[in-house]
């Protein structure tokens, strides 16, 4: 809403190896034996992890998503893909989720790339179906400013 947009003009999600429950991350830093003092600077202090944490936003309306992640990530731990994909599924939200076995963190990027015929493909799908939906959003507007 900051820059003129609103959640209807969202289309899809694409996660790849992320935080989605912030407290969930500075639990795995603690357990690492670190702080996470990083993870509160980064969201702008304490008081600002829930409503940065993607999860806080789940319900039926939810956006189609699509979440990948590596089984050997040691920066995001994989059961908070599972766990966000299993909170989309039970909102009665799309949700996709692609397992890259051996993958890490950053590299899963490009495990990705390298999965041509599963990754690529289906995302190239998932993305036309985002880009169909953004154009209709347009082409609605535009009607609604011609009628005006």
């Amino acid at each position: 809403a900051v820059h003129g947009h609103g959640a209807a003009e969202i289309s899809g999600f694409f996660g790849i190896s992320g935080v989605y429950d912030i407290e969930t991350q500075l639990a795995h830093e603690r357990a690492k034996g670190r702080t996470g003092q990083y993870v509160v600077d980064v969201m702008g202090g304490r008081q600002n992890i829930v409503a940065a944490s993607p999860s806080t936003y789940v319900g039926p309306t939810a956006v189609r998503t699509r979440l990948i992640h590596g089984d050997k990530d040691a920066t995001v731990p994989l059961r908070m893909s599972l766990d966000f994909h299993a909170q989309l599924r039970a909102a009665g939200a799309a949700s996709e989720f692609v397992l890259y076995p051996g993958g890490g963190h950053a590299g899963i990027l490009f495990d990705a790339l390298a999965d041509l015929k599963r990754s690529l493909r289906a995302s190239l799908s998932y993305f036309q179906t985002v880009r169909d939906r953004v154009k209709t959003l347009l082409l609605s507007r535009r009607k609604q400013k011609k009628a005006n």
